[in-house]
């Protein structure tokens, strides 16, 4: 099974609902778990696009990093309520990537909308 199959099985078994905090938002899954995103804690957003085998399959997806893991959620329309808060907590968001990436979700890539700045004499964040 390939890494797109994997993401269309995974959006199939486990639907998501988003909640937004003050401190970042919150994914709940059909099935029970909670994943929760700190915006203070992240270090890179991006979008991956895939190739769509069928119409119902989900071609392009968010991956939100902090520095211990990375957490992968389907498009969808509930997701679009986090964007304006993408914009404000995440100073330098490339909203042109992020238009980029979904006029071109039918091919597989990778397009990093933000990521956090580091000194890298000190290795501590820069505001």
């Amino acid at each position: 099974m390939g890494w797109t199959d994997w993401f269309r099985k995974r959006e199939r078994e486990i639907g998501m609902d988003y909640r937004i905090t003050d401190d970042g938002f919150k994914c709940l899954s059909d099935d029970g778990r909670i994943v929760s995103i700190v915006w203070k804690q992240l270090v890179r957003v991006k979008i991956i696009t895939t190739e769509k085998d069928n119409p119902q399959d989900e071609d392009l997806y968010w991956a939100f990093m902090d520095s211990e893991r990375e957490y992968i959620v389907p498009n969808c329309k509930d997701i679009y309520g986090i964007l304006p808060h993408l914009h404000n907590k995440l100073p330098g968001f490339r909203q042109d990537v992020m238009l980029e990436a979904m006029a071109a979700s039918c091919s597989p890539k990778e397009y990093v909308c933000w990521k956090r700045k580091f000194s890298t004499r000190l290795n501590v964040e820069v505001s």
